[in-house]
C-alpha cells in the first residue's frame, strides 16, 4: 500500500515533483535508493549509467515500486487494496508475475508511455490488482493504467498538467488522505513560486526534499471520517481508519507495517533530476540524495 502525489508541469523550474511513500511490511527485505542493472550489482562511479535504474528494489520480488533512468524514464506502482484479500475470505493470486516487475519492464523499454501501457493492457489479467504511472520526460508523456475494478476493460488515461494523487483505490479516488497531500504538495510548491527561492530554483537550485518530506510525506494525521475509504475497499472502519494517514505506522496480521521510504523527485525544465530518499533501515531512518542529468531531456 502506497501514496503518491505529484505536479505535473506546475511550477517553471520543474516538469515534474514527485513524492512517493512506500508502505510494507518491515520485514520485507528491500534496499534502498541505488543505481543498479538486472544483475544486481551498482554500478562503476558516482551516479547512474544509460542502462541502469535509480530506485529501490523489492528483494523478494526482484521489480521496484518507483524508478527512472538516465534517459528520461519514470515509473511508479501501487497495489489496489482489497477487502476479500486482507479479511480471510481470500488470497492474492500466486500464478502471476510480481507486479514489482511493472515499472522495471517499462524502464528497460524503448516505448512510448501510452504505447507500453495498451500492451500490458492486453496483459493485465496476468497480475494482481495494480495502478501503474510511468513517464518519459523527452515525450513530455505521462500514463496511467490499473485492472481494476476486476473484470472491467483496463483502460490507459494520458494525464494532463495538474497536481494529482493516487493511493491504493482509484485513479479518480476521493480518498482524505489523497486531498490532504496534494494540496500540502500545492502549498509547498506555491510558496517556492513565489518567495525569492522560485529565482533561485530557476537558476539550479534542488527542491527543499526534507521540507517536503516533513510537511507532505510525514503526516500522520487521521481522518474522522474513512467512509468514502470502505465504500470503495469493503475494508472495516477500523482497518481504513489505521492506514488513513499519508504516513504510516501499524500492524496488520500482528506484524509491522507501515511507511518505509518517503522519496522526492524533481525533474527541471533542463533536464536535471534530484531524486531523495528517507528509508527506514533495521529500525534507523536514512536519507540518501542523488543528483544526475538527464541524457538529450533539455
Amino acid at each position: 500500500m502506497c501514496i503518491s502525489f505529484w505536479a505535473l508541469d506546475e511550477h517553471p523550474g520543474f516538469w515534474l515533483v514527485l513524492a512517493v511513500n512506500r508502505d510494507e511490511f518491515h520485514s520485507r527485505p528491500t534496499l534502498a535508493l541505488h543505481c543498479w542493472d538486472d544483475d544486481e550489482e551498482e554500478p562503476e562511479g558516482d551516479g547512474p549509467t544509460s542502462s541502469s535504474i535509480v530506485g529501490g528494489r523489492d528483494v523478494s520480488g526482484g521489480g521496484t515500486w518507483l524508478g527512472m533512468t538516465k534517459s528520461g524514464r519514470l515509473a511508479f506502482l501501487t497495489n489496489v487494496r482489497e477487502a476479500k484479500f486482507l479479511t480471510g475470505r481470500g488470497t492474492e493470486r500466486t500464478d502471476v508475475t510480481s507486479r514489482g516487475a511493472l515499472p522495471t519492464l517499462f524502464l528497460r523499454s524503448a516505448k512510448g508511455p501510452a504505447d507500453y501501457l495498451e500492451e500490458v493492457a492486453r496483459a493485465a489479467d496476468d497480475y494482481n490488482g495494480f495502478n501503474l504511472i510511468v513517464a518519459d520526460v523527452r515525450r513530455r508523456e505521462m500514463a496511467f493504467l490499473s485492472n481494476r475494478p476486476e473484470g472491467a476493460k483496463a483502460v490507459v488515461h494520458l494525464l494532463r498538467p495538474g497536481f494529482h494523487s493516487l493511493s491504493n483505490g482509484g485513479k479518480d479516488s476521493k480518498w482524505w488522505k489523497m486531498e490532504r497531500g496534494k494540496r500540502k504538495l500545492e502549498a509547498v510548491l506555491s510558496a517556492l513560486s513565489s518567495s525569492s527561492a522560485s529565482a533561485s530554483a530557476e537558476e539550479g537550485d534542488d527542491l527543499p526534499n526534507e521540507l517536503i518530506v516533513e510537511q507532505v510525506l510525514h503526516d500522520r494525521t487521521k481522518p474522522d471520517d474513512v467512509s468514502v475509504q470502505t465504500a470503495e475497499t469493503g475494508c472495516t472502519e477500523a482497518m481504513e481508519r489505521d492506514v488513513g494517514s499519508i504516513f504510516v505506522d501499524t500492524a496488520l496480521f500482528d506484524r509491522a507495517y507501515g511507511t518505509r521510504s518517503m522519496s522526492v523527485i524533481g525533474i527541471r525544465t533542463d533536464g536535471t533530476v534530484s531524486f531523495f530518499e528517507r528509508s527506514l533501515e533495521g529500525g534507523v531512518w536514512k536519507d540518501t540524495l542523488l543528483r544526475f542529468p538527464l541524457e538529450d531531456c533539455a
